[in-house]
């Protein structure tokens, strides 16, 4: 038995069949997350491991190069790439598409145990970082202060993050810029040589004079008491009252050598939102959770945050991830009503009659309906792929319809009682449309089979529309039919037609005559109509080689992205000065009523955080984000402001190189932080490949097509070079060690320990001055 001839005779079992997919169907549609792209875990994998106050080159030798060595055989692995920075080393591992990223995470995990004892044992432990959607902060946040600027790190750690922290669906929280207490003693080189002190020797003297000890427990008077010895500063005045043996033997309180200043802690990273100094806060949301229910749970934390901190405490929204998600999903939603609205009417149109038009409309909320529960049992999210899917399928899913019904309407106007012209004409027609929509689907379903980024990208698409249009066939030959035997009429005597329809019939009796003319004329001109197909094919393939390709089409969503780089020896002071500049070049060519939000990045963070979230960092370099209007409020493009943007700060002496992303940050996301060009040049030798390197790039920056270029060879900065004797050094009774420690814990500073006040700790360091 057919499936239509089963739906013709148990119309209650189809009917409640179908409202039981429509109830499940909105219920599913109703727990369907949101998110502006497919969730995808791509194969890739970061190794950041941070060295405190190495250069670049200090970096790729006493950290990347091992680590590279013992990496280079990870099972699976594709490439393999390194960037040594001041301070930090990445290195990127790239792994086949369909390798499992945990199993890979433990292969990596374990060739790192070995190397952790060989690297310098100021250097933190390696971190192993997966690259996944979930990364891309969701809300990020400015927090300013006047008179509690001071105590501003403590306001965001116990007031904001604590509170955030609590927040459904939140997976991280990244802190930049907030200002920290730290007990900085900087010490008098000449008083320290006159007395024959060194900085080790007050950092181990400061370790044993500030400590905790359990002391074990005693019983007296029938009680158990525990026993414990505190011996921590209870003031930082008292840090200097602590004695220090001379060479002389006679005892220097530590306020004789050096000054004990209780401030902030100097900062290489620098954030300004609309002209105002600030920290950032940037939340991540869990995988799979839902990215505007986070943001939304974000905003409404914020608001009690807001009446819970001190009144000159300032918390500005630097950015809403989920403001394009809004706007995305709802551009491309309003577009399928349309469109949806659009199907119907041309159904309306031709067929003439509402019975019909409603069978065959049914198809569509029916099946897409069917979708959406696909959607909800893989775990989907609605996003501009999967919707994107369901667009494109609308036009689609009617057809099996309409060649049902129209094959059915044939068989009552020959007599047939509906019921049977139901069975009769969906039975005549499954396999022709079994056989179209199977043709459909092969179009889609190799997408979902693509490798790579494209691949991870539109699986989905390919398999809702797959599903969607296999849901078409479906209710094609079982809703329709069952309703074409309920609704539809039997004809018994030429019905009388309206004047709509009569004008209509004639329009289209003048349209089928005018194609009989013309199908007439091609067969009269044969060899001019071949002629005739052959130069529009030529032409189209002409016109499709010359046109232009790209990943995805530009958006315009307001977004710019300028990155400066100066001189490798400029500090982060200058590169603010320089951001200010190019602050008021973008407020200059952007409407001040245009401008919803900016901010600028300067230097670069102690542990290369802004690095793993595709920001360019380092003392020399400055970025700054604006955010400006919709394009429906605006008269021109992003692209014309940024042309302008790009010609004034390419003037400004102090930058070497610029780069400007304009359109939406979603665009950046898809494409990755790479160029849409590059070019390799290999080798061994650094100093030819920065040569050969300067020489392509100038000849690439003088072609009219080529903007942003830039080389990203590292050649480090100025520096001094301290080169020890080594037979002074051993009559001394002292190695190269211990005297390049002693440099290091002088210039970049000595740990001692921790301060500790009213539950909180801060770092006690030892250092020369600066200046």
């Amino acid at each position: 038995m057919r499936l239509s001839q089963i739906a013709v005779k148990k119309p209650v079992t189809i009917s409640m069949i179908f409202t039981g997919i429509l109830i499940f169907g909105l219920l599913a549609f109703s727990a369907l997350k949101l998110d502006i792209l497919p969730e995808a875990e791509y194969p890739s994998l970061t190794v950041v491991t941070v060295l405190p106050g190495a250069s670049s080159e200090d970096v790729e030798q006493q950290v990347t190069k091992l680590l590279e060595k013992q990496l280079a055989g990870v099972p699976k692995i594709k490439s393999l790439k390194s960037v040594s920075k001041e301070n930090v080393s990445f290195i990127m591992l790239e792994f086949n598409f369909g390798t499992v990223i945990g199993d890979a995470t433990n292969d990596v995990r374990d060739r790192i145990g070995p190397v952790k004892k060989i690297l310098p044992s100021y250097a933190y432990d390696p971190l192993i970082l997966k690259v996944d959607s979930s990364m891309v902060p969701v809300m990020m946040y400015g927090v300013s202060a006047k008179e509690s600027a001071p105590g501003l790190a403590k306001i965001i750690d116990d007031r904001i993050e604590g509170r955030l922290k609590q927040v459904d669906g939140i997976g991280g929280l990244i802190t930049l810029a907030a200002p920290k207490r730290e007990i900085e003693i900087i010490v008098d080189p000449i008083k320290l040589r006159s007395s024959g002190i060194s900085v080790a020797m007050i950092a181990k003297l400061l370790e044993t004079q500030n400590i905790s000890v359990p002391g074990g427990s005693i019983k007296t008077g029938g009680m158990d008491l525990s026993v414990r010895v505190p011996a921590e500063f209870e003031s930082v005045d008292e840090i200097g009252e602590i004695q220090i043996p001379a060479r002389d033997g006679s005892m220097v309180k530590l306020s004789s050598l050096a000054e004990i200043r209780d401030k902030l802690k100097d900062q290489d990273l620098s954030v300004r939102a609309e002209g105002k100094t600030m920290a950032v806060i940037m939340t991540q949301k869990q995988s799979g959770a839902n990215t505007l229910e986070v943001a939304q749970n974000i905003k409404a934390a914020m608001e009690e945050i807001r009446k819970n901190v001190p009144a000159d405490v300032v918390i500005e929204e630097l950015n809403d991830a989920s403001e394009v998600i809004n706007l995305s999903i709802s551009n491309l939603g309003t577009t399928a009503a349309y469109a949806m609205i659009f199907v119907i009417l041309v159904i309306l149109f031709f067929l003439r009659e509402w019975r019909g038009s409603l069978i065959i409309t049914l198809t569509i909320p029916f099946s897409l309906i069917i979708g959406l529960i696909f959607m909800y049992v893989c775990g989907y999210t609605i996003n501009i792929f999967s919707l994107m899917a369901l667009s494109i399928t609308l036009g689609m899913v009617v057809d099996n319809t309409v060649v049902v019904f129209e094959n059915i309407t044939r068989h009552i106007e020959e007599g047939a009682r509906p019921a049977e012209a139901a069975i009769f004409g969906a039975g005549e027609m499954t396999s022709a449309i079994s056989a179209s929509t199977l043709t459909t689907i092969a179009v889609f379903i190799p997408l979902a089979f693509v490798s790579g980024i494209v691949g991870l990208l539109f699986k989905q698409l390919a398999f809702v529309a797959s599903i969607t249009i296999a849901a078409s066939l479906l209710v094609s030959l079982s809703l329709a039919p069952m309703l074409s035997s309920v609704l539809m009429k039997r004809k018994i005597k030429e019905k009388k037609h309206g004047f709509l329809y009569n004008l209509s019939e004639k329009l289209f009796v003048f349209v089928e005559n005018l194609y009989k003319s013309l199908l007439g004329l091609n067969i009269r001109f044969r060899w001019f109509v071949v002629i005739a197909v052959a130069a529009v094919f030529f032409f189209t393939v002409k016109a499709g080689l010359s046109t232009g390709t790209d990943y995805i089409p530009e958006f315009d969503m307001g977004d710019i992205v300028a990155t400066a780089e100066l001189e490798s020896s400029v500090d982060a002071e200058q590169s603010e000065a320089v951001a200010r500049k190019i602050e008021e070049i973008v407020k200059r060519n952007v409407d001040e009523k245009d401008i919803r939000t900016y901010y600028t990045i300067t230097g670069q963070t102690d542990n290369g955080l802004l690095s793993m979230f595709g920001f360019s960092e380092g003392k020399n370099i400055a970025t700054i984000m604006a955010k400006i209007v919709n394009r429906n409020q605006r008269s021109y493009h992003i692209k014309t402001v940024a042309a302008k943007i790009r010609k004034e700060v390419e003037e400004i002496p102090e930058v070497v190189s610029f780069n400007m992303t304009a359109g939406s940050l979603l665009q950046s996301a898809m494409l990755g932080s790479s160029k849409p060009i590059e070019i390799k040049i290999k080798g061994n030798d650094l100093k030819k490949l920065a040569e050969t390197g300067d020489k392509l790039q100038k000849v690439l920056e003088e072609q009219p097509y080529l903007q942003d270029v830039e080389s990203t060879v590292d050649r480090g900065k100025p520096e001094v070079t301290v080169k020890f004797d080594r037979v002074k050094l051993a009559r001394l009774g002292i190695n190269a060690g211990m005297a390049a420690l002693a440099v290091r814990e002088s210039l970049y500073g000595a740990d001692s320990g921790n301060y500790k006040q009213d539950n909180d700790e801060y770092d006690i360091v030892i250092r020369y001055d600066k200046e």
